[in-house]
C-alpha cells in the first residue's frame, strides 16, 4: 500500500541545489536490518568500480549498538575495498556531533515511539547513551546537515508514530520523509533498490516513492512533502551550475591567458626566453584547462541528450563532469597564481623592452617606400626613413637582424632624450646629411624633433639623399651599383649605434634585385634604447683634482669605420650643434708612421741623448728606467719631445683633415671648435665598428703644434709638478697651468698636458652586438661587487725576473683593503690549467705575466708559468672566452 501525503509548508532546501555526491547515512538503531543496504549500492554503481561509484553517492553506516566486526561485515559484504572502510563508517548521529557532515538522505532503521511521560509527540529513539529527539530538534539536526530526504524503516508497531513525525518535520520546513513499514524482507529490498535508483535516474521526489505501486500488499509506504519540494534531490541545477562554471573558469583563465599574450607581444624573444620554462608551463595549463572545459561540456551535453534510464547514462558522467570541473577549478587557481608572478614579470620587461633601429628608403615622388627587393635610381632622390621603437609592422625595414623585435610597445613615456641621426657618404649627396630625433625613455616610438621640440606624432625622420649618377658608357644595363653609407646614431656625443647602408642603385629603372637593399648594424653601445640618456649621456667618473665622482660630458667622439671598397674614415662628433666631421683613414698606409710610434715607445725603455736617440753600450741599449720603473725629469723630457713629435703626426693625421659638411662652418672652425673643448680634461669616446678592427695610440696624440723639433720650448710645467729624481710632486690639473695663465707659445711647446693620455680619460667601449647568440644588452657602467673583492692571480715564474720583487708585489696586492685571495684551486694560478679553476670564483683576476705574439697562430697571448713552448703556460683569448 502505497500514500502521498503532501503538506502545505515549503521545505527549507527546496531551492537549495544539490551536489554531487549524496551522501547517505544508513542509522541503525533498535533494529537489525533485512537487508544489504551497501549491497544495493553496489548493484546500482558496482560495475563502474568503487572509486568512481564513491563519486556519486556516499554511504555511511552508524550503528553504536555494533562491534567494530559488525561494522565491517556489510560494507565488507559488498566488496568495499578496506582502504575505503573508515570513510563509510560515520561517528555520530546529525546534531550529536559539533562538525556535522553532510547527509542529502538520511536513512534511519529503528525505533519511533512517543516522548516520556506518556506525551503524545513522537521521538525518534536513539541508543548510546539511550535518548530521544522530538519533531522540532530532528528537523534542525537535518536541515543542519542539508537533509532533503529522510527515510523511516520502522517495525510496524512504529507506523503511526513515524507517520506523525514526517507530518510534523514537513510541516516545520524540514525534508521530504518517507516511511517504510518493514512487511517482507524480499518486496523491502527492492523497494528500497528502487527509491535510489530513482534518486540516480534523476526522478521528481514524489515519482521515487511511489515505485511502492504495483508492488503488491506487502510493502506499506507513506511519503510525505511540503509543497515545491519536488526537485530536492534533482540533478539539474548541478547540470546547469557545472556549465555555468565551466564557463567561467574558462573565460577566467582565457583573460589571464590573452592579457600574458597581449604582454608578450611588447618583448623581445630573449626577454620571452628568460622566463620561457614559466611561460611554456602556463601554456600547457591553459590548454589543459580548455580541453577540460571541451570534455566537461562534451559530457553534460550528453547527460543532457538522455532520459537517465541507466547511470552509465546520467550520474556516473555527470560525477566525471564535475570532478573535472573541480580539477579545472584547482588548475585555474594555480593558474592565476602563476600569472600575478609572471604578469608582473613580464610588464616590467614590457616597460624597459629594447627597441630596434628601422631604417628604408621612401621614394618622395611615389610616396611611398621602396621594397627591399627593389633598387634605386641613379640620380634620384630618396629620403632615407629612420627610427627608433618597435619594429615597423606597416613599412618594410631593410636593417638586418630585427626579427626578433617586437612589433608594439606600451604607451610611450613622458620623458626622452635626443637622438642626432647623421649618414655619411661619399657614394649620396649631400655626402653628410643629418636629423634629430626625440625616443621615450624607456618604450615607445620615436619621434622627430624639430625646432627644439618633438613632433606631435610618432614616426621616422627623413633624411634626404642624391644618388649617384652611373655613367653611360662601360657599365652593363640593368647591373646595380651598391652605394654605400654610414648610418650612425649619437646622444651626447655617444655613439649610441652605427650601421652600414647598401643600397643598389641602376641607371634607369628599378629592377628586382638578387641582393636586396640592407642596413646592417655594426656597433652598438645600446642593443635596447632603455633610458639610454641615464646610462650613457654622461659619465660618472672621478679626475684627480676631484674629491668625489661627478657627471661629464663625452666631450669628443671618434667613430672608426668602413667606408666601403676597403677604405676606412674617422667620424668626428663634438659639437652637438653642428653635424659630425670625418676625414678618411688608410690603416695601410699609416702603417709606417705607426710602426715609428711603437718604435720610439719601445725606446722609453731605453736611455736617450740629448738628441732624443737610445744610448748604445757595447751595441745593445742601455736601460733607462730605475727600480720602479722610473726615470729621471731630464731622460722624461727626451721621451716626451720625441713622442711629441710622433704625437703631432697622429694629430695631424686625424684632425688637420678633416671635412665637415656644415655649410654654416669652415674646417678652420671645426677644428678650433674642437681644440677649446678639448682644452680641459674631459671624457674622449673611441667607438671602433666591427670592420674597424685597426689599432689607434689614442693616447699619444698630442695637440699642440709642433712645426720646428729643433725649436721646441718645454713647459714651464715639467719643473714646477716633476722633480729632478722624475718624480711627480704636484697633483695634477684638468689643464695646463701655464696655458692656463696664457704663457704658452702658439706652437712647438713640449707639455705632457699636451697628451691626450695624460690629460684627458679615454673610454674605447666595445660593441654589445653579440653575432652569436643576438642576446640584447647594453654596454655595462658599473661592476656590482657585493662585500669585498675575490681575487685571482695569473703568476709568471720567469728564472729572469726578481722573485723577490715580484713577492713584494703580491704582498701589496693582497694586502690591500677589501681584496680577498680566493681560496680556490692554485691561487696565484701558474698554467692555464688553474686559471681554469680560478676565473669562475672571482671578481678581478689580476695577471703579473708576459704579454707576447705567438707567430705561428698569429695570436698574442699572456704568459704565465715558465716562459716556454708549453701551451698550458699560454693564456689565449680563446682561453679566457672558453
Amino acid at each position: 500500500m502505497y500514500r502521498y501525503v503532501p503538506v502545505p509548508t515549503r521545505p527549507r532546501l527546496a531551492a537549495v541545489p544539490v551536489d554531487m555526491p549524496i551522501d547517505v547515512l544508513i542509522a541503525i538503531s533498535h533494529l537489525t536490518p533485512a537487508y544489504n543496504p551497501f549491497l544495493i549500492f553496489r548493484d546500482l554503481l558496482g560495475h563502474f568500480g568503487w572509486d568512481r561509484a564513491l563519486k556519486v553517492v556516499a554511504p555511511r553506516l552508524w550503528a553504536p549498538a555494533w562491534s567494530p566486526e559488525q561494522l565491517a561485515l556489510l560494507p565488507a559484504q559488498a566488496e568495499v575495498p578496506p582502504a575505503h572502510l573508515p570513510r563509510m563508517l560515520a561517528e555520530a548521529f546529525p546534531g550529536e556531533s559539533p562538525w556535522p557532515q553532510q547527509y542529502e538522505v538520511v536513512h534511519y532503521i529503528g525505533r519511533i515511539g512517543t516522548g516520556p511521560g506518556g506525551e503524545a509527540e513522537p521521538v525518534l529513539r536513539l541508543p548510546r547513551p539511550d535518548r530521544t529527539v522530538g519533531p522540532a530538534e530532528l528537523r534542525d539536526r537535518l536541515l543542519a546537515v542539508s537533509t532533503r530526504l529522510l527515510i523511516l524503516e520502522v517495525s510496524r508497531r512504529s507506523r503511526r508514530e513515524a507517520v506523525r513525525l514526517a507530518e510534523q518535520i514537513a510541516l516545520a520546513g524540514g525534508p521530504a520523509a518517507l516511511v517504510i513499514v518493514r512487511l517482507e524482507a524480499t518486496p523491502l529490498h527492492d523497494y528500497v533498490r528502487e527509491v535510489y535508483a530513482g534518486i540516480l535516474h534523476n526522478r521528481p521526489l514524489p515519482e521515487v516513492a511511489a515505485a511502492a505501486e504495483g508492488m503488491g500488499p506487502d510493502l506499506d509506504v507513506t511519503f510525505v512533502m511540503g509543497e515545491g519540494g519536488e526537485s530536492m534531490l534533482r540533478f539539474d541545477s548541478l547540470l546547469d551550475r557545472l556549465t555555468v562554471r565551466a564557463s567561467e573558469l574558462a573565460s577566467r583563465a582565457g583573460d589571464k591567458v590573452a592579457d600574458l599574450l597581449g604582454t608578450r607581444r611588447y618583448l623581445h624573444m630573449r626577454q620571452v626566453d628568460r622566463v620561457r620554462t614559466r611561460l611554456d608551463e602556463f601554456d600547457r595549463l591553459s590548454e589543459r584547462v580548455e580541453g577540460v572545459r571541451v570534455e566537461s561540456g562534451e559530457a553534460i551535453d550528453y547527460v543532457r541528450a538522455h532520459a537517465w534510464e541507466h547511470e552509465s547514462e546520467g550520474v556516473v558522467p555527470l560525477a566525471a563532469a564535475k570532478e573535472a570541473v573541480e580539477a579545472m577549478e584547482t588548475d585555474v587557481d594555480r593558474l592565476t597564481a602563476m600569472y600575478e608572478d609572471l604578469a608582473a614579470e613580464l610588464e616590467a620587461e614590457a616597460a624597459h623592452a629594447p627597441r630596434v633601429l628601422n631604417a628604408n628608403f621612401a621614394d618622395p615622388e611615389a610616396g611611398q617606400a621602396v621594397a627591399p627587393d627593389r633598387s634605386l635610381v641613379a640620380g634620384r632622390a630618396y629620403h632615407l626613413l629612420v627610427d627608433v621603437g618597435p619594429r615597423w609592422d606597416k613599412l618594410s625595414s631593410i636593417v638586418a637582424g630585427s626579427g626578433g623585435f617586437p612589433e608594439q610597445a606600451l604607451p610611450p613615456d613622458r620623458d626622452g632624450y635626443v637622438i642626432r641621426v647623421v649618414v655619411i657618404s661619399s657614394d649620396f649627396t649631400p655626402h653628410t646629411a643629418s636629423a634629430e630625433m626625440w625616443v621615450p625613455r624607456h618604450t615607445g616610438r620615436s619621434r622627430p624633433y624639430i625646432q627644439g621640440k618633438p613632433a606631435g606624432r610618432s614616426g621616422p625622420v627623413a633624411l634626404r639623399l642624391v644618388t649617384p649618377e652611373l655613367p653611360r658608357r662601360g657599365a652593363t644595363p640593368g647591373e646595380p651599383f651598391v652605394a654605400r653609407a654610414r648610418l650612425s646614431l649619437y646622444h651626447e656625443n655617444n655613439l649610441l649605434q652605427s650601421a652600414v647602408v647598401c643600397a643598389n642603385v641602376t641607371r634607369d629603372a628599378p629592377v628586382e634585385l638578387a641582393t636586396p637593399n640592407a642596413v646592417e648594424v655594426d656597433y652598438a653601445l645600446t642593443a635596447t634604447f632603455d633610458a639610454a640618456d641615464e646610462k650613457f649621456g654622461r659619465r660618472r667618473v672621478r679626475f684627480p683634482w676631484e674629491k668625489e665622482e661627478a657627471a661629464h660630458d663625452v666631450a669628443v667622439n671618434l667613430t672608426l669605420n668602413r667606408a666601403g671598397a676597403g677604405e676606412h674614415r674617422i667620424i668626428v662628433s663634438g659639437d652637438p650643434e653642428h653635424t659630425p666631421a670625418w676625414v678618411p683613414f688608410s690603416p695601410l698606409a699609416a702603417e709606417d708612421t705607426l710602426e715609428r710610434v711603437r718604435g720610439e715607445l719601445l725606446n722609453c725603455f731605453w736611455r736617450r741623448d740629448n738628441s732624443g736617440n737610445p744610448v748604445y753600450a757595447a751595441g745593445r741599449p742601455v736601460p733607462g728606467l730605475d727600480e720602479n720603473h722610473g726615470k729621471p725629469r731630464r731622460q722624461f723630457g727626451y721621451d716626451l719631445w720625441v713622442l711629441a713629435r710622433q704625437g703631432w703626426r697622429l694629430y695631424s693625421m686625424i684632425l688637420q683633415h678633416l671635412q665637415p659638411e656644415d655649410a654654416r662652418r669652415s674646417g678652420v672652425d671645426w677644428r678650433d671648435d674642437l681644440r677649446r673643448r678639448l682644452e680641459r680634461a674631459g671624457v674622449i669616446q673611441i667607438a671602433r665598428t666591427r670592420p674597424a678592427n685597426f689599432a689607434f695610440p689614442w693616447t699619444l696624440v698630442y695637440e699642440h703644434p709642433i712645426t720646428r723639433a729643433d725649436a721646441i720650448t718645454p713647459c714651464p710645467v715639467l719643473r714646477e709638478e716633476w722633480s729632478e729624481a722624475g718624480i711627480r710632486n704636484a697633483p695634477p690639473a684638468p689643464r695646463c697651468p701655464v696655458e692656463e695663465a696664457g704663457r704658452h707659445p702658439a706652437e712647438n711647446v713640449l707639455c705632457p698636458y699636451g697628451f691626450w693620455g695624460l690629460k684627458h680619460m679615454i673610454e674605447q667601449p666595445i660593441s654589445v652586438i653579440d653575432l652569436r647568440t643576438g642576446e640584447l644588452r647594453d654596454a655595462p657602467t658599473r661592476i656590482g661587487i657585493l662585500e669585498g673583492i675575490d681575487l685571482a692571480i695569473g703568476w709568471t715564474r720567469d728564472p729572469q725576473l726578481d722573485a723577490g720583487r715580484m713577492a713584494e708585489h703580491h704582498t701589496r696586492i693582497t694586502g690591500t683593503g677589501g681584496l680577498r685571495l680566493v681560496p680556490v684551486g692554485r691561487n696565484p694560478a701558474d698554467t692555464a690549467t688553474h686559471v681554469r679553476e680560478i676565473l669562475p670564483v672571482c671578481s678581478v683576476a689580476y695577471f703579473l705575466c708576459h704579454g707576447e705574439d705567438d707567430d705561428e697562430a698569429g695570436e698574442a697571448y699572456i704568459g704565465i708559468g715558465l716562459r716556454d713552448a708549453n701551451a698550458d703556460h699560454r693564456i689565449y683569448p680563446s682561453t679566457v672566452t672558453g
